[in-house]
């Protein structure tokens, strides 16, 4: 063990001093010469980073892959004592691969498992907790990953979300900067009446990304790029689109309430708006204008408009409720105190809390997964489907078969790159994808129950009780 050590400290050398050749070489060498399989196995945690790095850098996929197999059996057979870098390096090993593949995933409209894997992967490793200062380096750089992985299956705001999760971590790391303002400017033109306001942020980031030590050679190139593009659109175009816009006035509040709902929707980007995106707080409160600015009024689609519209409304208004639900569940009422007076419930010993509020944050979850599906129907309707059956629409079932990773034909005529990000989010949320247990909970709520409880549990644990801490259900962790 102390030669394959050895081995694989000269291979990691190597790949420091820019001899990749040689630490190809060398690293296919150990695998075809070690004497027991199982002993390069132990070693995955060193040996597995490497040959993913390596491969990356050479363009070699047969030793990507050879990285990410051992890698991912280390940690299926030990993920108990597999760290957060473990999980990390494996979701570099299935983004390398799902690169090495993705013009023809995207010219399939695939969703393929390597994408998948990359970013549960990469979603485990974020959840890790600091323990010292010297862990923020890695974490930033765990976010920015996740952020771009998120990007690269057209799912902007997600990907914004966790960029800012690294700059909250390191407020001048500049691949977290450069890559969100990449991600703003795609986004700008899509955002009529803010349009102008997107691009300046993205200057803004960009400029401040490109004094920044931790961005790559290519990835400064990419920067100062876009920047010069940036630049001289908002310089030279004399498009009424691009004028700085005159935006809604937002929202004063009027009562203590409304303070909080406010203050609260601002902190966890709430509003829908896309002042949400920026940084400057242009309008601290800014309400929720976002809506669809055009649709399809002719043809087929003639006389349509009210009908959309009106699905549009209900789409929004039960948005509003959730979060309505979810911000009172957050502070004291005096109403929500007095709900449960004069109830009696059945004491089972299962120390669940006795709670209008906890109520509040089931009805926000029910009420998120509704806007899903309705959202869902939405699509159903306006692209003229005919499967499933109008009432077995729901957001998960619209795609008819999730386990394939490939969107429905008839949805991948369109062509729509945010109808394939929805079709991922589906995916997340489907039988085997890592955002499952909101629907798991969810249907719980909905047709059967859920306790939620804030103590330990103390005594004989009731498998039939599905039991769950708040802190648990609100911030779950695997």
């Amino acid at each position: 063990m102390d030669d394959l050590d050895s081995k694989i400290n000269s291979a990691h050398d190597l790949l420091d001093q820019g001899e990749l050749e040689a630490a190809r070489s060398l690293l296919i060498q150990i695998e075809q010469n070690v004497a027991d399989r199982r002993q390069l196995l132990y070693k995955a945690d060193t040996f597995s980073p490497l040959c993913i790095e390596v491969g990356k850098a050479l363009l070699d996929e047969s030793l990507v892959n050879l990285g990410t197999t051992y890698l991912q059996e280390w940690v299926d057979e030990d993920d108990q004592n597999s760290s957060y870098r473990d999980h990390y390096n494996l979701a570099n090993g299935y983004n390398a691969l799902w690169r090495f593949r993705s013009e023809k995933y995207d010219k399939e409209g695939i969703d393929s498992t390597e994408h998948q894997s990359a970013r549960h992967y990469y979603r485990l490793s974020s959840e890790h907790k600091l323990q010292d200062r010297s862990e923020v380096s890695l974490l930033s750089q765990i976010w920015v990953n996740y952020g771009i992985s998120l990007s690269e299956v057209n799912r902007p705001i997600e990907a914004i979300a966790a960029f800012d999760r690294a700059l909250s971590l390191n407020s001048n790391m500049g691949m977290a900067l450069g890559n969100k303002a990449m991600v703003l400017q795609a986004l700008a033109s899509d955002f009529f009446g803010y349009t102008h306001l997107l691009y300046l942020e993205s200057i803004s980031l960009f400029e401040l990304a490109l004094t920044q030590r931790d961005i790559s050679k290519a990835a400064k190139n990419i920067f100062l790029e876009e920047l010069g593009h940036l630049r001289q659109i908002v310089s030279s175009h004399k498009d009424s689109k691009l004028i700085p816009e005159i935006l809604p006035p937002g929202v004063e509040p009027k009562n203590r309430f409304q303070e909080f709902l406010c203050n609260f929707s601002f902190e966890h980007n709430l509003f829908l708006s896309p002042n949400s995106l920026l940084s400057a707080e242009l309008s601290k409160f800014p309400g929720d204008p976002l809506f669809i600015t055009s649709m399809y009024d002719e043809g087929e689609y003639a006389g349509k408009f009210e009908r959309y519209i009106s699905f549009l409304n209900e789409i929004k208004q039960d948005y509003i409720m959730a979060r309505f639900f979810l911000v009172q569940s957050q502070i004291p009422s005096e109403i929500i105190d007095s709900i449960d007076e004069g109830v009696t419930l059945f004491y089972t010993l299962d120390y669940a809390l006795y709670s209008s509020y906890v109520q509040l944050v089931k009805m926000a979850l029910k009420q998120t997964i509704m806007v899903l599906d309705k959202i869902a129907f939405f699509i159903y309707d306006y692209c003229r489907l005919s499967k499933p059956s109008p009432t077995r629409v729901t957001f998960t079932g619209l795609w008819l078969k999730l386990d394939d990773g490939k969107i429905r034909d008839d949805l991948g005529e369109f062509k729509n790159p945010y109808l394939f990000a929805l079709f991922t989010l589906a995916r997340d949320l489907s039988k085997n994808g890592d955002w499952n247990y909101l629907q798991q909970f969810r249907n719980a709520i909905t047709h059967r129950f859920l306790v939620i409880h804030s103590e330990d549990f103390i005594g004989d644990y009731n498998p039939d009780i599905p039991r769950h801490d708040i802190d648990d259900f609100i911030n779950k962790r695997e």
